[in-house]
């Protein structure tokens, strides 16, 4: 009997004889029941409505960004893998934190290089391997304020990584008051208003 208890990542438990066997479970009430390899994705995609791969994930372990990977080493002109998830990162400490945190799913993922490229860094994951990632970083948070756990949790060596959320959530607050402004009507000033009633005083007289 083995006791599975809630945490904040995807657990597996590890049967040892013969061979090595790595087992799924899911909580369920009480109970934990196992789930195959075959019915695991489609868990996490049924749980989360399917939306578990976004392009752009702000963590606090760092920023990622997301897209299908192409075949081969990746580089350009490759035929697209999707079953294959490059994710990017601006800083290769960004990685390197991803893998320590994830280090079941992880530990195999080389971090490349991409010289002169957009994104300097880069690893490769199947989709499924990368789906459990992303629950387990939907299951550790618990935190109400995204900004200031990032502060606490990487402290002044990501203070650079702060200010650049900071800066992100500056540039899609502008876009919020803007959509706000277009929509509102226009106030007119009181000097618009008193030119609006003698033109309508004077259209008045014309009438009459």
């Amino acid at each position: 009997m083995a006791e599975i208890k809630r945490a904040n990542n995807l657990q597996y438990l590890t049967l040892k004889g013969s061979s090595t066997v790595e087992k799924f479970y899911v909580r369920s009430g009480n109970p934990s029941i196992e789930l195959s390899m075959n019915d695991i994705a489609p868990y996490i995609q049924s749980r989360f409505n399917g939306k578990v791969f976004p392009m752009w994930l702000f963590t606090k372990h760092g920023f990622y960004s997301t897209v299908c990977g192409r075949q081969g080493d990746g580089s350009h002109g490759q035929p697209v893998d999707p079953d294959r998830i490059m994710v990017r990162a601006r800083l290769r400490s960004h990685l390197e934190v991803l893998k320590e945190r994830f280090s079941n799913q992880l530990a195999n993922c080389e971090i490349m290089e991409f010289t002169g490229t957009d994104y300097a860094f880069r690893i490769f994951v199947s989709k499924l391997i990368w789906s459990q990632v992303v629950v387990g970083l939907t299951e550790e948070m618990d935190y109400d304020n995204f900004k200031s756990k990032v502060a606490h949790h990487q402290g002044s060596e990501g203070a650079d990584y702060e200010h650049s959320l900071y800066e992100v959530w500056s540039v899609m607050n502008r876009l919020q008051n803007h959509r706000q402004q277009v929509e509102e009507a226009p106030v007119l000033r009181q000097e618009d208003e008193e030119i609006l009633d003698r033109i309508w005083d004077d259209i008045g007289k014309e009438d009459k």
